[in-house]
């Protein structure tokens, strides 16, 4: 079924306010030891970049990760290090958007990089539930750019799998949410009515995983996105049986 274009732009408008938080490295819980100095500085300095880069203060945020991985691996700190090059691809993911000041293919080919060498820490020290946040951050990076629509459904396909792979119920909510938004965006652009129903589903499935984890603020988000899309597909139908 083909859409109208006055309803695509409608669509498109809705999806463009819809993307909610990525899961952030250090703000998965895991257990706080502070016998290591260095490692609780580390967190520390990560913690504080983190505050800055969502203040866009993109260069101060940079200061503190790189402190954070140079702490990390002065002390062989591996945890430490790839939560730093993780949060360093967040900040060259977040620029690369910012088209007035920053270069995006640039900074979309540092932030794979960092998240690249995140990827092989966790794997190389067998954390591989620790994974799922950073291969979300991956997906979330790409599918931002029609180009790599593809490459995002991939990652996010993993992480779900590793979420469910290790019971972690909020961050496959959080995948779902965001993956119904790619399907919704890639169903818009295809003009495509199926593509829009499957989002839906997704966006349901998130919100019952989301509310399940304690996550009612981001559950709820999905449940109305979710309604907003079946509003829209109704109007479509009724659009499309006036025009037959």
């Amino acid at each position: 079924m083909r859409l109208s274009i006055a309803l695509i732009l409608l669509l498109s408008a809705m999806l463009s306010c819809g993307r909610g938080p990525a899961p952030r490295a250090e703000a998965r819980r895991e257990h706080y030891n502070p016998v290591q100095y260095a490692e609780a500085d580390a967190k520390r300095l990560n913690l504080q970049g983190c505050k800055l880069r969502d203040l866009a203060e993109y260069d101060s945020a940079m200061y503190f990760f790189r402190s954070a991985l140079e702490l990390g691996r002065k002390n062989q700190l591996g945890m430490r290090m790839a939560a730093a090059y993780e949060n360093i691809g967040t900040v060259y993911s977040d620029r690369a958007y910012d088209f007035s000041e920053y270069n995006h293919d640039a900074d979309l080919e540092s932030a794979a990089a960092c998240y690249d060498t995140a990827l092989r820490i966790l794997s190389d020290s067998g954390k591989n539930s620790q994974t799922v946040s950073l291969l979300t951050d991956m997906a979330v990076a790409y599918f931002r750019d029609p180009r790599y629509e593809k490459r995002a459904d991939k990652l996010f396909q993993q992480a779900r799998q590793q979420a469910q792979k290790c019971g972690m119920v909020l961050d496959e909510g959080i995948v779902l949410y965001h993956q119904a938004q790619l399907h919704a965006n890639q169903a818009v652009d295809a003009r495509n009515l199926g593509g829009l129903r499957s989002a839906v589903l997704l966006l349901d499935t998130s919100a019952i995983f989301l509310r399940k984890a304690g996550d009612t603020q981001l559950a709820g988000s999905a449940e109305i996105m979710a309604e907003d899309m079946r509003k829209a597909i109704s109007e479509i139908e009724s659009y499309e049986k006036t025009e037959k």
